[in-house]
């Protein structure tokens, strides 16, 4: 491990007092005690010249646009507060444990510290506290990087016996300005693609280390310490763990995307992915565009995540296909939901095959309207579901029969799912189609309750729940139909649409359209 700094050293280049409070970036530009661009070139440890942000960029593209955009050039230069105020609990003898997933895993550990001493990004080692004041130490730990062996090393700021920094970070304020940061989703890369029409290009580009090259406020460093193998650090970046980190990653990509868009092109940021929607004959020209963006504002990039333009791309976790006009969840994370439901366990087999055809209430089950075991028929490969009851059949004046078939091999083939589920669960064919057992009865399973189960199973694989529901598989099917070019009207008949309204879920693009109101030229 590298040889400890001196303690007189750390003390001349950083402040003597903690902020209580951070104002907006003129105030702070203002205060004599805060670093200058000179003092930041004295601190070959914390910030060479070759790594500071461009700051020419400030003035040659931002020269006319937003306040805000202009204050984040001056934070990628002196560092972004990190938003903790009226911290007291410091405590220069408490003793903090590392957690499991750090102590278990020390070569990580150590491999980890002299990667981000090297990238500059941490202070450190030190034998005892450098600064003139208290510091606060929370706890280290891990967790395994998805797709690797390598493991994510996170500072806990929220455990009690740490700091907790993270208790007195206001997420919904920072620097005094209200924080209503809302984290773009599929949805706005699919109206974009919209936009252009089918066949047009996308493209993607990813931030390297987004968190870990985003650095903070010399005036923070103090709060952001740990120790390992009986020496102090110190984080010079945003952390991982830490509460504002994402907010200010978020407001940095924003930036980004602003700027880019201002150059005449189409982009979606969340986080550190970039995602690009362009026509055929200015795709190539903007995907090269945001590399050198990324590269003036001084941003690095990952490389080997970046997606060359084309009709077919995975961005958020689902697959979007310009060609096909379709959405589609990659096999691995249909994989990740087969994990995180035990089909060892008969409440998660249940829960898989049945989706939204279930009872309002556990007590009030009528077997003329609701789907029975009795209306699911099982002939080889195909399932024939018999509906008596539905929003267009409202005095049992005709049955509606949805086949489905077996799709060898997949995890999404409902035929296989409800076989399953029914030699787990037997049941007479007047009893619900999904039953649970429940002290020693079978009980139908309520909408609620699969519901539930779906967010639980949506929020594992790392999305947002609240963005879904059951509902949000309705667009897709007749979407996905219409794709796969089935005539409006089958879709419309195996759907049991009284109206016109499915129509609704249809996306035409611009090419569609125009060959519409060509052909409807050529008869005048």
């Amino acid at each position: 491990m590298e040889k400890s700094r001196t303690v007189k050293s750390m003390k001349r280049a950083l402040p003597t007092t903690p902020k209580k409070k951070v104002a907006v970036m003129a105030t702070y530009l203002d205060n004599k005690h805060s670093p200058t661009v000179q003092s930041l070139e004295k601190l070959k440890f914390v910030v060479t010249p070759e790594e500071k942000t461009d700051i020419q960029l400030g003035n040659a593209v931002l020269n006319d646009i937003k306040e805000i955009i202009q204050n984040i050039c001056q934070f990628l230069e002196f560092g972004f507060p990190i938003g903790c105020e009226n911290y007291t609990d410091f405590s220069a003898e408490k003793v903090v444990q590392n957690q499991k997933g750090a102590v278990e895993f020390p070569d990580d550990l150590d491999k980890y510290l002299k990667k981000e001493i090297e990238k500059k990004a941490i202070l450190g080692p030190f034998h005892v506290n450098p600064f003139s004041h208290d510091i606060v130490i929370s706890p280290l730990n891990s967790v395994p990087k998805k797709g690797s062996q390598e493991r994510r090393i996170i500072l806990d700021l929220s455990v009690r016996g740490g700091g907790a920094i993270n208790g007195y970070i206001d997420k919904d304020s920072y620097l005094g300005n209200e924080v209503h940061l809302k984290y773009p989703n599929v949805d706005a890369l699919v109206e974009l693609i919209k936009k252009h029409g089918r066949n047009c290009l996308i493209f993607k580009r990813d931030l390297s280390r987004a968190y870990r090259q985003i650095f903070i406020d010399l005036h923070d460093v103090h709060l952001v310490g740990y120790k390992w193998n009986d020496h102090l650090y110190f984080d010079r970046v945003l952390s991982m763990g830490l509460r504002s980190a994402a907010h200010i990653c978020q407001r940095v990509t924003n930036a980004v995307a602003f700027m880019f868009r201002q150059m005449g092109f189409d982009i979606v940021n969340y986080l550190n992915d970039f995602a690009g929607v362009e026509s055929v004959d200015r795709a190539d020209k903007a995907y090269i565009e945001l590399k050198r963006l990324l590269d003036s504002c001084g941003l690095e990039e990952s490389f080997h995540k970046a997606v060359y333009p084309s009709t077919r791309m995975e961005f958020l976790g689902i697959i979007c296909d310009t060609s096909k006009l379709l959405l589609q969840i990659p096999d691995d994370k249909l994989k990740d939901i087969q994990e995180i439901l035990h089909f060892g366990q008969t409440r998660d087999q249940q829960n898989y095959a049945i989706f939204n055809l279930c009872s309002d209430s556990s007590s009030q089950f009528d077997k003329n309207k609701q789907l029975t075991r009795g209306k699911v028929f099982v002939v080889n490969d195909i399932a024939i579901v018999v509906f008596e009851w539905t929003k267009t059949i409202q005095h049992g004046e005709r049955r509606l029969k949805i086949p489905l078939v077996k799709i060898p091999g997949s995890v999404l083939c409902p035929v296989s799912a409800y076989n399953r589920m029914c030699s787990k669960i037997p049941a007479s064919n007047d009893s619900p189609a999904f039953v649970m057992s429940k002290k020693s009865k079978l009980v139908p399973v309520t909408y609620a309750q699969f519901q539930n189960k779906l967010k639980s199973v949506i929020q594992k694989t790392g999305r947002d729940p609240n963005s879904y529901s059951s509902h949000s598989f309705r667009r897709v099917v007749p979407l996905f139909a219409f794709s796969s070019h089935v005539p409006s009207d089958l879709i419309q008949l195996h759907g049991d649409w009284a109206s016109d309204a499915y129509k609704i879920y249809l996306e035409f693009s611009m090419k569609d359209k125009i060959s519409v109101v060509r052909n409807m030229a050529n008869f005048v």
